[in-house]
């Protein structure tokens, strides 16, 4: 499965939206969650590739750029900055992210951190 927005079940009541993420939206159980918050201004994040984990991004608020590079060097950009969708990217992706100040941008992940793999260095990732 390449990267991909995912239009999240989302339902207007009581005067506000409520948006949700079943197990059969993303195609991985979720091993761990976080999320990136209190930015006083705009942020680069990621600068990394995560080798075998896959993950799926929502911007809770706010807006963020993510530009995703797969190992033929083939570039993704999409902007996330609607709570009701969520973009999924498996592993073996360089991540860049530009978050806009005030952003909250939660991640799930295939993967405990403690059997993470990460690669921060480009060259290495594109070379392997």
């Amino acid at each position: 499965m390449e990267a991909q927005i995912i239009q999240l079940k989302t339902s207007v009541s009581k005067g506000g939206e409520l948006s949700v993420i079943d197990e059969e939206q993303i195609p991985f159980q979720v091993k761990r969650s976080y999320w990136i918050y209190n930015l006083k201004e705009e942020a680069k994040r990621g600068g990394h590739a995560h080798i075998n984990s896959d993950r799926v991004l929502v911007c809770l608020q706010g807006e963020a750029e993510i530009v995703l590079t797969n190992k033929d060097n083939k570039k993704a950009r999409f902007i996330l900055n609607n709570p009701g969708e969520a973009l999924y990217f498996p592993c073996q992706h360089w991540i860049d992210m530009t978050c806009k100040q005030g952003s909250i941008l939660m991640a799930l992940t295939s993967c405990a951190f403690k059997d993470d793999l990460l690669e921060t260095d480009l060259d290495n990732f594109l070379a392997s």
